[in-house]
């Protein structure tokens, strides 16, 4: 019978990513389904479902922090509590040879796991940041825009006062940023545009900073941040920008635009473009290029242009993102549970000098773990032995500072109930040289496996 050691809270906090990665994955997998299916549908609309999809991404691991602190559950399965617990280098792997038991498996995956997933985050989340200080960088050094003539912004733009309209020389393409002091920054050859391009370009902008757009744009990024490894996050992001501007683009020839005069703007500002650097500003761009194509289509296309979305279906849209996060926040979160259930062995530390176990999950960093020096072989049950059963029970031990096992509980049925209990007493027989940290024993919790397999003979 093979066993394998390690530490029960790494186990727990690993799963938990995992859980969340997936309800995340299933949240943007379907939101860009149901955007497929909505092609002939207005660009608010595919956009609005788009911004609900990124703020249920964001708001999942919090809604799931609600749902564990109010079943009691906080210390319990929380994935980004697990992600930072990782993060935290505290242990060191040990092999561990027992009678019977095989040896250690290494418990650095989930660290080096972590590692990764940190080195790809902080990577997307230098970039964002980086483009906001270039971009406040932009607008502090921009000048008011002037006509080439030296006069001021026709009146008939409907550029409200709250509005900077700037120009700079670092930019090719308009963008729009700013909560508190809204800006809307020009290229400097913007001066010699004729009045109905200018008058078109800011209504674009205005109409992002209407709607907050350069916010979700950056929420956008920060869900792409955290789900790097995820291509459903890259086409999240990419599709809420390309909706975005067909948005605006609809709002700009509601208002009695020609569409052909506005595409013909559009491909010059697309081809005066230059590629994104890493410190290229964030502020919401007017042009780029992988959205020309699509962006000239939905621009040339004869239909009713909707610009704004109807109360009724926004409480209906957030209903439906709060139901969604809430189903997918209460599902799934607890590993305790498998296919048979949990069985816990009804030995418990009693009231006396022996410690107190630490909850499970909980991260304990120590500086060697326990190594197993005895345990009775598991006996084999009778009834699944004449019927050729066989399986894998995961059992989670409390192991205190002199060794001994206070507590056991499966961690990971079996299937097969027999199998269960005939391992959790077995673990309760186990002996270990306890784990150290700073050189003194510590109680911490354990798992390993027993297989009941039979051998080829039999």
């Amino acid at each position: 019978m093979n066993s394998f050691l390690f530490q029960a809270g790494t186990f727990t906090e690993v799963w938990g990513m995992v859980i969340y990665a997936l309800k995340a994955a299933i949240l943007m997998g379907l939101t860009l389904v149901v955007i497929r299916q909505m092609s002939r549908s207005s660009g608010i609309a595919r956009y609005m479902l788009l911004r609900g999809a990124v703020a249920a991404v964001l708001a999942l691991p919090v809604v799931e922090l609600l749902v564990r602190f109010w079943n009691g559950f906080i210390a319990e399965n929380l994935p980004v509590i697990g992600a930072i617990k990782l993060a935290i280098p505290g242990f060191t792997i040990t092999a561990a040879e027992g009678s019977g038991t095989g040896m250690a498996i290494s418990s650095l995956w989930p660290v080096l796991l972590a590692i990764v997933w940190s080195a790809g985050f902080l990577w997307f989340i230098i970039r964002i940041a980086a483009g906001i200080i270039c971009t406040r960088r932009i607008t502090k050094n921009g000048i008011p825009f002037r006509n080439i003539d030296g006069t001021e912004i026709e009146p008939c733009v409907g550029i409200p006062d709250r509005v900077r309209v700037l120009v700079s020389l670092e930019v090719t393409t308009p963008f729009a940023w700013g909560m508190r002091n809204p800006v809307i920054v020009m290229p400097s050859e913007a001066r010699e545009w004729s009045s109905e391009k200018l008058r078109y370009v800011l209504r674009h902008e205005l109409t992002h900073l209407n709607r907050r757009d350069h916010v979700w744009m950056v929420l956008a990024g920060i869900v792409r941040a955290v789900h790097w490894f995820n291509p459903l996050a890259w086409s999240l992001q990419r599709k809420t920008i390309n909706e975005m501007e067909k948005a605006c683009d609809d709002a700009v020839l509601a208002e009695g635009a020609n569409p052909e005069n506005y595409s013909k703007y559009l491909i010059e500002i697309i081809r005066k473009v230059k590629r994104p650097r890493l410190t290229a500003p964030v502020g919401v761009q007017m042009a780029r290029y992988n959205q020309m194509e699509g962006r000239i289509m939905s621009i040339l296309r004869q239909s009713k242009r909707r610009t704004k979305y109807s109360r009724a279906g926004l409480y209906s849209l957030t209903g439906l993102t709060v139901l969604a996060v809430l189903i997918l926040a209460v599902c799934g979160g607890d590993e305790k549970q498998s296919g048979s259930g949990t069985i816990s062995n009804t030995e418990t530390p009693t009231a006396s000098n022996k410690p107190i176990a630490p909850a499970e999950g909980e991260f304990i960093a120590v500086e060697t773990m326990p190594e197993m020096i005895s345990m009775e072989e598991p006996a084999y049950p009778e009834n699944a032995k004449k019927e050729g059963l066989e399986g894998k029970v995961w059992v989670k031990v409390f192991v205190d500072p002199e060794g001994d096992v206070q507590k056991a509980e499966i961690g990971k049925s079996s299937g097969h109930k027999v199998f269960d209990e005939a391992a959790l007493d077995a673990a309760m027989t186990a002996k270990f040289k306890p784990a150290e940290k700073d050189g003194k024993p510590v109680a911490i919790w354990i798992m390993f496996g027993i297989d009941f397999t039979l051998s080829e003979d039999k």
